[in-house]
Parts: structure tokens; sequence; C-alpha cells
């Protein structure tokens, strides 16, 4: 029984295509998955935006009607809390979302050097084991 067994050079090409077949589903994937952060945090922000409006508007119509703003202020704190969830929430749905985005380009897109040449040897040395 030996502790260190070493793999076959068939069984470190099988991983490396393995791999390499894996790497651009994976890729595009995440890049789906970073549009999909960047424009629900596009939504969530535009639905703050709302908010925001609305709960002016409420104050405006108050102070135009003579109605004491004694719940004005509730409102305009809730509004600061609304804005601050907002910027927050952009700030954070952008960067995971670019982050997600731009690992899945590299993905999609990228491959390692040694990979590729390790695959073309193996080709030229048993050209008909190659699965591509």
């Amino acid at each position: 029984m030996a502790v260190f067994n070493q793999k076959s050079d068939a069984d470190i090409v099988a991983s490396v295509r393995l791999r390499q077949r894996i790497r651009r589903p994976v890729g595009v994937f995440l890049m789906c998955l970073g549009m999909c952060a960047f424009v629900a945090t596009v939504r969530t922000v535009h639905a703050f935006k709302e908010t925001l409006t609305t709960a002016v508007e409420l104050v405006e119509e108050r102070r135009a009607n003579g109605v004491s703003p004694g719940r004005a202020s509730d409102i305009f704190v809730a509004t600061h809390e609304a804005a601050y969830r907002s910027g927050k929430s952009l700030a954070y749905g952008t960067l995971l979302g670019l982050l997600m985005f731009t690992l899945g380009l590299a993905y999609a897109v990228g491959s390692k050097r040694e990979d590729e040449l390790l695959l073309r040897y193996s080709e030229k040395v048993d050209p008909g084991n190659s699965d591509a």
C-alpha cells in the first residue's frame, strides 16, 4: 500500500481536459449571475427612490394644507434610512455583480497556458486518445 500514489499521465491529461471543458459553461453562468445581481441592485435602488419621492410629496402636501408637520420628521427619518439603504445596496450590489462578471469573463475566455501546452503535447504524442 503506497501512501503517495502518483497519477498516470493519462489521468492528468483527462483531468485537465475535464477542467477545460467545464470552464466555459461556468464562466458564462457567472457572467449571467453578475449581470442579474447588477440588475436586481438597480431595481432595488429604483424602488427606494420611489419611496423617497412619495414621502417627500406627502410632507409637501401636508405643509401646503397647513397641517402641522409633527409626523413629518418621522417621514424624513424613514426617507433618510431608505436613501442610506439604497446607497449601500447600490455599492455592494455593483461590487458583487462586477466581481462575478469579471470572474466569469476570466473563466470563459482565459485559460492556463501550461494546460494548453500539456493538451497540445499529449495530442502530438498520442493522437488517437484526444477527446476534443
